[in-house]
């Protein structure tokens, strides 16, 4: 892999799951990996560190107190790789999830090796990776509004990880766009030059991925589909509702994804 991959996990309370991540990434060849700890009320920015101190590869975790709601820690996360890369590099910034809890490190390096081979921008999966049948509606939402544009593919499922993200890409938007999949696939969706490819070889089933309890599961579906209904409006020059957040699951916290752009400093290379 000519670039050097860095995984962005945003945990909250996933003390038991975050080391079987953290050695599956190993297994996937990545070079790096950004733990954003935030609103913990177990060990897991503890047994996070504890890792790290063994780690064959670097582990950078960070501890936010509050919680950030859905999606924050990806652009938290991007900035923290992106202040990390020297003067003109590239990398690829790789989203996934803490609480994952299955042998996925193999799958992953496919997933990986596949965005690098098509030299993509972005790397979602694909509508047929989705095995949940209470998730159909808000796809349905989301392609609907992917319909509405030709840049990014109508079988993306941008709300899903893994994702992977070329950081070329945030010389054209700002990584805070990160923290709102509506918003972030609006803004490509208006680029000439984005290339995004999907990925369909994905087996969610790898990863164990589980629900906290039904009411979660329920607010997650309910966040999914207002994402899906936010760039649905964008693209089709509608003015976005404010539509509070769901019960169920934090709100996103913008206030702390603006003091940590605030904090961000890094030279992007001069073009001629």
């Amino acid at each position: 892999m000519n670039k050097p991959v860095y995984a962005i996990i945003g945990v909250k309370n996933e003390a038991l799951s975050i080391e079987n991540v953290l050695r599956q990434l190993w297994r996937s060849k990545v070079a790096g990996a950004m733990v954003i700890c935030n609103g913990c009320t177990d060990e897991s920015y503890e047994r996070t560190q504890a890792i790290a101190r063994t780690s064959p590869y670097p582990i950078c975790a960070t501890s936010i107190p509050s919680p950030l709601g859905h999606d924050v820690a990806r652009a938290i996360g991007t900035y923290g790789v992106l202040r990390r890369l020297a003067v003109g590099a590239e990398a690829l910034c790789l989203y996934i999830d803490g609480d994952w809890s299955g042998a996925f490190g193999p799958a992953l390096h496919d997933f990986i090796a596949f965005g690098i081979e098509r030299d993509a921008d972005v790397l979602s999966l694909s509508r047929t990776c989705l095995v949940d049948d209470a998730m159909l509606a808000a796809a349905t939402c989301w392609q609907q509004a992917l319909a509405l544009q030709q840049a990014v593919p109508v079988d993306a499922l941008p709300f899903m990880v893994p994702m992977l993200v070329h950081t070329r890409l945030f010389q054209q938007l700002s990584p805070l766009l990160l923290a709102h999949p509506g918003v972030f696939v609006a803004r490509c969706a208006t680029s000439q030059s984005l290339s995004w490819h999907t990925f369909d070889a994905w087996d969610n089933r790898l990863t164990g991925h589980r629900s906290r309890n039904r009411q979660h599961a329920q607010a997650m579906r309910a966040r999914i589909t207002l994402d899906g209904q936010t760039a649905h409006a964008i693209l089709s020059g509608r003015r976005c509702k404010n539509t509070p957040p769901p019960s169920g699951i934090p709100p996103r916290n913008f206030a702390a994804l603006l003091n940590c752009a605030a904090q961000a400093r890094w030279t992007l290379p001069r073009t001629r």
